[in-house]
């Protein structure tokens, strides 16, 4: 990868990418509550190679019924 300077002169950077191909485990508990033709949905989203999570995320989703 090759960037510039605020000169125009080229900077060797280099990228790793090591952390980006490490396997990891995807964790999803979602709670769904609704009426009718609404549903709300909580979810609670954890990634992580090891006991502990290294992500956690909460996530409101709402969908419609057609």
């Amino acid at each position: 990868m090759v960037a510039h300077d605020g000169n125009g002169n080229k900077i060797q950077k280099r990228f790793n990418n090591e952390h980006i191909t490490n396997m990891a485990y995807f964790t999803d508990l979602e709670f769904s509550w609704g009426k009718r033709k609404i549903e709300n949905t909580l979810a609670l989203k954890a990634t992580g190679m090891y006991i502990y999570p290294e992500f956690i995320g909460l996530v409101y989703k709402i969908g419609f019924w057609f």
